[in-house]
């Protein structure tokens, strides 16, 4: 039986405002980049059991939601705005590429390098922005706990898995972060 893969949720079109990268007209690198850990990062996130179950039904109504967002009362009544797994994964994917990747600075944007009016941008300037919106994916990540638990009906074994999943990589430090 093959393995189905949810269609990649972020794309290079999303990589706007504070996350815009000027890779020029050819995005495909950045996509594939994409692509190739976009997979990993799920199954990290969700784990694999709550993973295939979306995979396998991607018009789901709760996947739907959980990848748009939508408003939820938390546990004590409060209610709260859950921005959704695209919003949440283009910090990370931006921080994960431009950790990777050397770029250039010019008066008006950072860009790969290609253009002679430009410096390179230190590995620790470069790893300092990184940080910054790593941070912003972890936050992020902590109210996926809080949205799902609102949400989903927590006897229902698939988020049982899930919730017990959390908790063991909460403790266990989830995204320990790789370092150039």
């Amino acid at each position: 039986m093959a393995i189905s893969k949810i269609t990649s949720i972020v794309s290079s079109s999303d990589m706007t405002g504070k996350y815009t990268l000027d890779v020029g007209n050819d995005t495909t690198k950045f996509d594939a980049f994409i692509v190739e850990n976009e997979y990993q990062i799920l199954i990290d996130m969700l784990g694999a059991n709550l993973y295939n179950t979306y995979a396998d039904d991607q018009e789901d109504e709760a996947w739907k939601s959980l990848l748009a967002g939508e408003q939820f009362t938390d546990i004590e009544d409060n209610i709260r705005n859950w921005q959704g797994l695209k919003n949440m994964l283009v910090p990370y994917h931006y921080s994960q590429w431009i950790l990777l990747n050397e770029f250039h600075q010019s008066v008006t944007s950072m860009f790969e390098p290609d253009n002679k009016n430009s410096v390179k941008i230190s590995s620790s300037k470069r790893k300092a922005e990184s940080n910054n919106a790593y941070n912003i994916f972890i936050i992020e990540w902590y109210n996926v706990f809080d949205y799902m638990y609102a949400a989903y009906d927590v006897d229902n074994d698939v988020y049982t898995d899930f919730f017990d999943y959390f908790r063991h990589k909460q403790f266990k430090g989830l995204f320990v972060r790789k370092t150039i």
